[in-house]
């Protein structure tokens, strides 16, 4: 059995490492088509459909970091970006991404958090050393 220690994790967009994050999550959907047909068995019926994924990183608001401005610039602009899921060095998830959303947090008995939300546009690659 292979775990992997968060400790590890980290999220590029391209080249550069978005700083200060201490979270990231993505989620693979499939789509279920309905292909049930009139005097059928009375259980329904379904074939898989598109693929698409979604993804999240969240942690510490720095907009003097690099990665952090670089989604910034990507949230405020027109084109797709590429993202990297690192687990640790040899296994992570890629694809490109838009930007879809960006929510910044502050509050007076903590310090200023982001989340990053992110629709992949085309496929969703793994890599596995």
């Amino acid at each position: 059995m292979s775990t992997f220690s968060g400790i590890d994790g980290y999220l590029l967009e391209g080249s550069t490492v978005v700083g200060e994050l201490n979270h990231w999550s993505l989620t693979l959907t499939s789509a279920s088509n309905d292909v049930s047909a009139f005097q059928g068995s009375g259980w329904g019926s379904f074939k898989p459909g598109l693929l698409t994924w979604t993804g999240t990183g969240s942690g510490f608001w720095d907009l003097t970091d690099t990665g952090q401005a670089a989604l910034w610039t990507a949230a405020t602009g027109t084109s797709s970006i590429e993202l990297y899921f690192h687990t640790n060095d040899d296994y992570y998830y890629y694809g490109a991404a838009n930007l879809t959303s960006i929510a910044i947090d502050d509050t007076l008995a903590g310090v200023a958090t982001v989340t990053f939300n992110f629709q992949g546009t085309d496929t969703l690659h793994q890599k596995v050393s």
